[in-house]
């Protein structure tokens, strides 16, 4: 697959739909770990096995939690589909492949930010970001 590059405008401009789109992931995410705290945690929630033999309302809440990461796997598609690479869902980090001096970066967003003000280095990620322009 080509990968595509963006300018800093281009990833800014998409920055309004990713506030959206991380304001529903985050809380779907909530809402799952709300879940899961009701029942012990999220292995005994999301465990392989017969649904038929579960209690009524574990057999509900692992239907609701099934439908919660169906949820949260569409947003981040349509985020991905925006050709945004997301690194972390609860910090909410996207990072967008740019080129810089004749090589290829990572441009950097963190929710929050109300621009993309960042890049870094392929291998170093969040830890090794740098504003882009110096100050």
């Amino acid at each position: 697959m080509k990968r595509r590059y963006f300018t800093v405008e281009q990833a800014t401009a998409l920055v309004p739909a990713l506030e959206q789109s991380f304001s529903r992931v985050l809380q779907l995410r909530v809402q799952l770990k709300l879940l899961a705290r009701r029942f012990d945690g999220e292995h005994r929630l999301l465990a392989e096995g017969d649904d038929a033999t579960l209690p009524p309302a574990l057999y509900r809440a692992r239907a609701t939690a099934k439908g919660l990461i169906e949820l949260l796997a569409e947003e981040v598609e349509g985020i991905e589909r925006l050709g945004c690479v997301v690194k972390d869902l609860d910090q909410g980090l996207v990072d967008w492949y740019a080129r810089k001096d004749g090589r290829e970066v990572l441009l950097c967003w963190r929710l929050g930010e109300k621009r993309v003000d960042h890049w870094h280095e392929l291998e170093d990620g969040f830890a090794g970001r740098r504003a882009l322009v110096e100050r």
